[in-house]
């Protein structure tokens, strides 16, 4: 059900589309510019909807889960540190195939009973991959999870060692 209500503000007129399920979305529809100050008030009071200064902050639509990733490296070892607040190392799988490495898992909403007036947390599933860098033991790597941070260390192979080699040098008859 849609309920339009159109209002004479100074010298804007202002049509508010509201639906049960979503905020009020003013659109302009003639020139602004002759009582702007006041008209923009009334505007982004009508964005706030009548909430709370404390939950004036715009809302936008909830995008795709995107853990934040270090890489460092060490002598011995790269490490990934992967932030996943929230979850348990249950709902976590590392996983590397041709030279990628992959951490993905699936964040669940909280379903409780309550009216939310700001929702930024993010949920849903997610997936992170990197390619390896040259050098790394695959059958080594280890992954740890504490703190609502996934660390995985990828242990780099001993560098080979080379003997010197002589090359005969053949002539030319």
């Amino acid at each position: 059900m849609t309920t339009k209500v159109t209002e004479k503000t100074g010298t804007i007129p202002v049509e508010t589309v509201r639906k049960p399920e979503r905020a009020a979305v003013p659109t302009l529809k003639s020139d602004w510019l002759f009582d702007w100050p006041r008209d923009f008030d009334r505007m982004f009071d009508s964005f706030l909807g009548g909430l709370p200064l404390a939950f004036s902050r715009p809302t936008f639509p909830m995008v795709e889960m995107t853990p934040r990733m270090d890489v460092t490296e060490t002598d011995t070892a790269y490490e990934v540190a992967v932030e996943l607040p929230g979850l348990d190392d249950k709902d976590i799988t590392v996983t590397v195939k041709d030279g990628l490495l992959t951490v993905a898992g699936e964040k669940k909403i909280e379903h409780e009973d309550k009216t939310h007036h700001v929702m930024e947390r993010r949920y849903g599933r997610f997936s992170r991959s990197i390619r390896l860098p040259d050098g790394v033991d695959e059958d080594k790597i280890e992954a740890g999870f504490a703190k609502g941070v996934l660390t995985v260390t990828l242990p780099r192979e001993p560098p080979a060692k080379k003997e010197s080699k002589t090359i005969e040098v053949k002539g030319k008859n």
